[in-house]
C-alpha cells in the first residue's frame, strides 16, 4: 500500500497501464441498472451470461473445459496461444517479484497477503451493537480489494453493520467474525496451484483467503447497505453462484469475475476483471455513480 494513500477518492484512476496486457477480444460492456437492484435486463443479463461452461462455445477465446471435437482448431490454437503468452508474462513479472521482495502491481487476485507487511489505518472500532432492529437497511455488502504478494485480491465482505452504521472491526482491526463473512474466488493448493492457474483452469475455493478480514490490508473498499430482503436476495444468489464455481484462471474467469458477477445481479454494472484489484473496485465505483455507498471509514496512513 503507498504511504498517505486514502481508501476514498483520492485512489488512482485506472488507465491503460493498470490492466495486463491482453490480445483477447472483449467487446463493449453490456447495459446495467444503474440503481441497485435492477430488474429485468440486469437478472437476465446474468441468467445468460456463462463464463467457464464446458458447453459454452459461442463465444471465441475462452477455454474450453471438455474433449468434444473443436470445429475451428486453428482459432481454438491461436485463443489458448494468446492466453498462454499473456499468463507467462504475469508469471515473469510475478517471479521477480516475489524474490525481490518489491510489491508487483501486475495483479488478477491472489490467495497470500504482501510480504511487505500491513499499513498503517485510521478506523472507527465495533461499537458492541447490530444495527438489525435499529436501522431500515441494517446490512451491507462490501466489494474490497486487499494488497497481496505480488498480485492484489478483490473479493465480497457482507453481514450487519455495527448500530452506527458502519461495517464491524474489533479493536484489532479485524472484522467481527459473528456479524461478517467473507465470499471470494481463489485457487485452491497454494502457491503451486496459484502458477499453474495462470497457465490452465485449476480447482478453486470460493470463502475467505488470508489477510481478507484484516482492515491493515485492505486498499480499496464500495459497501452498500441493504433491507433484510435485498440482503438475503443477494446472499442467496452468492450462496448458489459459489455453488457452481469449481475452477479458478486467472485470465478466464478470477476474482474480479466473482465481484462482478454479484455486482451484475445487484443491477450495477460490471468492469473490466482484469484491472489491478484496488483500481478494479475504482472502476466500478465510478462506473455505478448513482448507487449509494456508505463512507469508506477507513483512512490509510503508512
Amino acid at each position: 500500500m503507498t504511504a498517505g494513500r486514502s481508501v476514498g477518492p483520492g485512489h488512482v484512476i485506472p488507465s491503460d497501464e493498470d490492466v495486463i496486457p491482453t490480445a483477447i477480444a472483449t467487446g463493449p460492456p453490456e447495459s446495467y441498472a444503474h440503481t441497485v437492484f435492477g430488474t429485468g435486463s440486469a437478472l437476465e443479463a446474468f441468467r445468460t451470461r456463462s463464463v467457464v461452461s464446458p458447453n459454452r462455445t459461442d463465444e471465441p477465446n475462452r477455454l474450453l473445459l471438455n474433449s468434444a471435437p473443436v470445429k475451428d482448431m486453428n482459432a481454438m490454437v491461436v485463443s489458448v496461444t494468446r492466453i498462454s503468452a499473456i499468463a507467462l508474462v504475469a508469471l515473469a513479472l510475478a517471479g521477480c517479484s516475489s524474490t525481490g521482495g518489491q510489491r508487483s502491481d501486475l495483479t488478477v487476485g491472489a490467495p497470500q497477503v504482501s510480504a511487505n507487511g500491513p499499513s498503517q489505518v485510521r478506523f472507527t472500532p465495533y461499537s458492541g451493537r447490530s444495527a438489525v432492529g435499529l436501522l431500515p437497511k441494517p446490512y451491507f455488502v462490501s466489494f474490497r480489494a486487499r494488497n497481496a504478494e505480488s498480485y492484489g485480491h478483490s473479493f465480497i465482505a457482507y453481514g450487519e453493520l455495527d448500530s452506527t452504521g458502519r461495517v464491524p472491526y474489533d479493536r484489532s482491526g479485524v472484522l467481527v467474525p459473528s456479524m461478517v463473512k467473507i465470499a471470494g474466488f481463489h485457487p485452491a493448493g497454494g502457491e503451486a496451484a496459484y502458477s499453474l492457474g495462470h497457465l490452465v483452469p485449476v480447482p478453486a475455493l470460493t470463502g475467505a483467503s488470508d489477510g481478507d478480514t484484516e482492515i491493515a490490508y485492505l486498499q480499496n473498499e464500495m459497501t452498500i447497505a441493504l433491507t433484510p430482503d435485498e440482503y438475503q436476495r443477494v446472499v442467496a444468489f452468492m450462496n448458489k453462484k459459489q455453488g457452481s464455481l469449481t475452477v479458478w484462471n486467472a485470465v478466464v474467469y478470477n476474482c474480479s469475475s466473482f465481484t462482478n458477477d454479484v455486482a451484475e445481479f445487484m443491477g450495477m454494472r460490471g468492469v473490466n476483471h482484469l484491472l489491478f484489484p484496488r483500481n478494479y473496485i475504482e472502476a466500478l465505483k465510478k462506473a455505478n455513480p448513482r448507487v449509494q455507498t456508505l463512507p469508506d471509514g477507513v483512512d490509510i496512513v503508512g
